[in-house]
């Protein structure tokens, strides 16, 4: 059960903003100019959908991008192929107000992935596509990713808006029982 030090700490610390901003960050595994083509059409595409879209950093939901260009063997392009893994480390914020150092220690409730991000992440989901150049894969990778993005989100907020729901009927019973 929720306490309520919990849903104050919860409530106090602006987790709740962090869910409404719909951040994406990208971050770009390869530096080379393919990825950096793919990334900047994807970020266009995503503010398009309505997103506030940082790179390399871990807020909001978190896409990890590869993109290249492909050839064959006698050296004509063949186009481009991306892959996004797709990332929260929000859900981490949430659990660990609720969850015990005790319970963290036996479950490992997220993936380990600090190499690359600096902190816990929970791994929603991935996408492999191939465009025929890197405008044509930055939407077919947006395109993909964009459902998952907001059913996130939208559990996201379904959670705090329960927790919110949960405060108040608190607060009502401690109105009406100042002794409890």
């Amino acid at each position: 059960m929720v306490t309520l030090l919990a849903l104050f700490m919860f409530f106090a610390f602006g987790v709740q903003e962090l869910v409404h901003a719909q951040t994406v960050s990208i971050i770009r595994s390869n530096s080379d100019g393919e990825g950096v083509m793919v990334e900047a059409a994807m970020k266009n595409l995503l503010r398009e959908e309505g997103y506030t879209v940082k790179t390399a950093t871990n807020e909001g939901i978190v896409l990890m991008l590869s993109a290249m260009q492909t050839q064959n063997a006698y050296g004509n392009s063949l186009g481009y192929v991306g892959h996004v893994t797709i990332l929260s480390t929000q859900w981490n914020e949430f659990a660990d107000i609720f969850i015990g150092d005790q319970c963290e220690d036996r479950q490992q409730l997220s993936k380990n992935v600090n190499d690359v991000l600096g902190t816990r992440a929970i791994y929603i989901g991935d996408q492999l596509a191939v465009g025929r150049d890197y405008a044509t894969l930055a939407n077919i990778l947006v395109t993909a990713v964009n459902p998952t993005i907001r059913t996130s989100f939208r559990k996201m907020q379904t959670f705090v808006q329960r927790l919110e729901e949960i405060r108040r009927e608190s607060q009502q019973a401690d109105v009406l029982n100042p002794m409890r």
